[in-house]
């Protein structure tokens, strides 16, 4: 549908708008130094920083939209590669082509180019929402973005153009003329008009000054921040003093933007915001000496819900990768004084860094060059101009199979419940999910009471007091922790988060679930495990013998959001009170 089409176009005469005057000033350069050339023998020095200008310019121009200058830019390259001596004519066809590549960037990107369709043989990648992380990519709704234009100011052309541009970035906009419609739709009265919004943007265009404290704009944003779980906000205006902006931060709004403003400028810092809240996103390092291409790549990236970071000195390689701990890379290949070959070696040298997906940037496709991006140890290659449907395929592609790689270490391989770490981030992601839905989120902590030994004589124990070795109570407990841990995953839904804290120490998260269900759904589970029999020999586990599910002790303790914690910390420490107060009851 129209949606689907939108979803997926760059306006990539916006990000051109911000970079072309360095672009032209690199053309302009280049041009004068191929003017000043005169026939015979090039110096290889000069001849060798003509022909890193020209190979930058063909990969970054392309990626730009600018083909033809593209190839205008790869034959001044072949001229000087094919020719060690220049002839009058050579000397005429280099200053003809920059001529030409000169023009047409004064020109600008045609109409036609402004807009590039990533949609295109880009399959269900560029049609879907992913909430990128590392630790799970999946899909989910558009967020719901609504503008009020409450001085109804805005022409038409301004707000088709937001709403055209929203759909690349996951955002779908709504727009009313007033604070009375806005109130109809977050209350629920007019509920066809769009879905509740995840984030408001009051337009108040071009007034001298904000509205009075108690008008109808500064009340609305008022209940915006009073609902459960609050909407955020983002504010308009030309009226942006500091004394403004002091004004609007104290009433809880995220941003005073302030006015002339472009579509663009209001979605990155709505995506800004709307992210605070999100799970963590995927992090991708981006290593290229062209600062405008990195903006490019910024571009084509942040929408997706990428934390970046952009690095074009590579000297400061080392120091990002530790500090930013990424879990993708980007590198291009011809980089100055430290290629891009050379980072990836250092990087594949490091025990840490070896499972890290790599993907390499050039404009070189010969097979000495893919040859040795391979054996430099990187994953797979892109191949400059940068085409936004592969960019994007190859990085969640490459960030897909890290995930299913990691997979394996998410699990704890005793009861096969997720781990503290992958547990402890799905928690999290659930319990902002509940804040931003405004739903209730059960979090349960479980700990087994003792294991007495099967025969204490027949026990070794350690120092503190522990089986040591290949012992039956350890082999026991072993059993009994497997069992627990599959009587726990047969019990509860996907959607829950059942995890292993420590040793014998369990959590379960419960998302929309109340207090009085998540102990039913409890008790549920306790019926479950009753029927569960184990041997203290070596028969099998379901095999009858002298310890069951019965009287295998454990205490449990329940924390509801957002009475009892409004963070995971919180609920965590308010179960464990509840826990160790049930331990003491029952042993008085």
């Amino acid at each position: 549908d129209a949606e689907i089409e939108d979803v997926g176009k760059l306006d990539l005469a916006s990000l051109w708008q911000g970079v072309s005057e360095s672009y032209r000033q690199r053309v302009t350069v280049l041009k004068n130094t191929l003017h000043q050339l005169k026939p015979g023998f090039v110096e290889q020095i000069e001849q060798q920083e003509i022909l890193a200008e020209v190979h930058s310019l063909a990969g970054s121009l392309g990626s730009f939209g600018f083909q033809s200058v593209s190839q205008q830019c790869r034959e001044i390259e072949r001229v000087f590669r094919l020719n060690v001596d220049l002839t009058v004519e050579h000397i005429q066809r280099l200053n003809q082509l920059v001529s030409q590549a000169q023009k047409t960037l004064e020109g600008g990107l045609s109409l036609a180019d402004s807009v590039e369709d990533l949609g295109a043989n880009a399959g269900p990648v560029v049609t879907s929402r992913p909430a990128i992380s590392s630790a799970e990519l999946s899909s989910t709704q558009l967020y719901q973005l609504l503008i009020i234009a409450a001085k109804n100011d805005r022409d038409q052309s301004w707000l088709q153009s937001l709403t055209t541009a929203a759909a690349y970035y996951q955002i779908q906009v709504s727009t009313v003329g007033d604070v009375a419609q806005a109130r109809r739709i977050l209350s629920g009265e007019d509920s066809s008009a769009c879905q509740s919004p995840d984030i408001v943007v009051l337009d108040l265009e071009g007034g001298a000054d904000l509205p009075d404290s108690n008008s109808r704009e500064f009340s609305l944003l008022a209940e915006l921040q009073a609902a459960r779980p609050p909407i955020p906000s983002l504010v308009l205006t030309a009226a942006a003093s500091f004394e403004n902006r002091v004004k609007v931060a104290r009433m809880g709004v995220a941003g005073l933007l302030q006015v002339p403003i472009t579509p663009t400028e209001i979605l990155e810092a709505a995506v800004q915001v709307l992210q605070k809240g999100a799970p963590p996103a995927a992090k991708l390092l981006i290593v290229d000496d062209d600062a405008a291409l990195l903006r490019l790549l910024k571009g084509l990236l942040q929408p997706w819900g990428f934390q970046l970071q952009l690095l074009s000195d590579p000297q400061h390689f080392w120091q990002v990768l530790e500090r930013f701990e990424p879990d993708l890379v980007l590198l291009d290949v011809n980089i100055p004084q430290i290629s891009g070959f050379d980072l990836c070696q250092v990087l594949r040298s490091a025990p840490r860094w070896q499972d890290l997906p790599v993907l390499f940037m050039s404009e070189d496709t010969d097979a000495e060059t893919i040859q040795q991006v391979f054996l430099a140890g990187a994953d797979d290659y892109i191949r400059k101009p940068i085409v936004a449907p592969e960019l994007v395929a190859r990085v969640l592609g490459w960030l897909k199979r890290s995930h299913i790689r990691q997979l394996s270490t998410d699990i704890d391989s005793l009861t096969g419940v997720t781990n503290r770490q992958i547990s402890a981030w799905l928690l999290t992601r659930l319990l902002r999910l509940a804040q931003r839905q405004g739903r209730t989120f059960c979090f349960f902590l479980i700990d087994f009471d003792y294991f007495e030994p099967v025969n204490p004589a027949d026990e070794n124990l350690d120092e503190y007091g522990h089986p040591a070795g290949d012992s039956p109570t350890k082999r026991l407990r072993q059993r009994i922790l497997k069992r627990f841990g599959e009587s726990l995953r047969s019990t509860f839904r996907n959607e829950d988060v059942v995890g292993r804290w420590a040793k014998e120490e369990f959590v379960i998260g419960l998302y929309g679930t109340n207090r009085q269900e998540g102990t039913q759904r409890l008790r549920q589970f306790l019926q479950t495990w009753q029927q569960v029999e184990f041997s203290s020999g070596t028969s099998s586990d379901t095999s009858s013998g002298n310890s069951s599910g019965s009287n295998i002790a454990f205490t449990t303790g329940l924390a509801v959001y957002p009475h009892d914690g409004t963070d995971l910390q919180q609920l965590y420490r308010a179960a464990n009170v509840a826990l160790l107060e049930a331990k003491a009851a029952r042993h008085h």
